[in-house]
Order: structure tokens, then sequence, then C-alpha cells
């Protein structure tokens, strides 16, 4: 299970669950479900985003006080189908074999409806990040559409993020689109937290 809650200077927070399951030893862990809330900074719920992959099932609402706005779909999910941070798990996998550009999923968002799109990587190393001591791997994800790509791409969540080839592709932090029409963030690991000394 990979959770995650992100708080936000503007009192802004989220929470996130994806349970994640592997074929064979060593194999790249796939998403089973995932859900993902969004709250605002008095705790009143703005969207809740699930997807449960084995049945096809997604959600994507949006909560005007107690009113919800949902829009559902149901899907034929391909294996490699991840949605919010479970992504970071196949790009560190692909990373570590050295994939680099090679990287290649299907991911889920509202858009503002449930929307699956394939996408690829674009990747740097030895870049430096200002909220790192150490060189950085950036890696900038991009839907893979084709002449389509001009179209849709305003439309889409725009994800950039740093991993630590130091620390076997450890994920550092990002910067997002947070969701469909949303704001655009800027997320930092505390390692602190974690008990984990910066990088020298």
């Amino acid at each position: 299970m990979l959770s995650g809650e992100s708080r936000f200077l503007d009192g802004e927070y989220d929470v996130q669950t994806n349970l994640l399951e592997t074929s064979s030893p060593g194999g790249t862990p796939a998403l089973a479900t995932y859900q993902h809330r969004y709250y605002s900074r008095d705790g009143a719920l703005q969207m809740d985003v699930s997807l449960d992959v084995k049945s096809g099932r997604a959600l994507c609402s949006r909560y005007d006080g107690a009113k919800a706005e949902t829009q559902s779909a149901n899907f034929s999910l391909p294996a490699d189908t991840y949605a919010g941070a479970s992504l970071l798990i196949r790009i560190a996998y692909g990373l570590l074999r050295n994939q680099r550009d090679q990287i290649t999923a299907h991911f889920f968002t509202c858009a503002p409806g449930p929307r699956l799109l394939a996408v690829q990587t674009n990747s740097r190393a030895g870049v430096r990040w200002p909220h790192y001591d150490g060189e950085a791997c950036a890696v900038d994800v991009r839907p893979n559409l084709g002449w389509w790509d001009i179209l849709i791409e305003p439309f889409i969540p725009k994800i950039r993020a740093w991993f630590d080839p130091a620390d076997g592709f450890n994920y550092l932090g990002g910067d997002a689109q947070w969701y469909y029409r949303g704001p655009q963030v800027e997320l930092v690991r505390d390692r602190n937290a974690l008990g984990v000394p910066p990088a020298k």
C-alpha cells in the first residue's frame, strides 16, 4: 500500500491511497485500486477520485458544499495503468532498469471526467534542483497521443518529478498541476521527517 498526505501553505490538503500488487518477485508493482480526496483549508471535501483497476470502474466527483457532481466510466484497463503517486513507482523502476526515455504507461486522471492517457517520459540526469544538495534526475511525463498532443495537452495535468540517482532513484519531489484546472504545486519530500539526512 502506498499512502500519502500533502499539505500546502494555503491550508489545503489531500490524502491518497494506492494499493499495488506484484505478479512475480522483482516485477514492477501494478496498481489495483486508487483513491484521492482533496480538501479545502476548512476540511470541506473538494474532490473525490477513485479507480478500481480490476473492474475498470472510475469515478470523478467534485463538491460544491454538500452537493457532488459525479462523472463515472468503465474502462478495460491495460496492466500498466497507474494513477496519482503510483506512477512514481513505475518511473523509479524504469530508471533503475536504465529505460530512461523508454518508460511508458497508462495514466488515469479526471480531465474533468474519467480519462485514461498513454504517457511517456523524458528524463535528464545530472540536474541541479534548489531543494536538493546533490545531482538529481528530472523526469517529465507527457501524453503520447500523436498529433492530438497539440490539442489535448493544455487540458492534461503537467508532471515533472525529481529522483535521487545516488539513492536508488528515490523520489525527491516534483512540480505538478494538481488536477484539471487546479493549481500548479511544488512538492518537496521532507527527508528530515523520515530520518533521512540530506545528500552531500
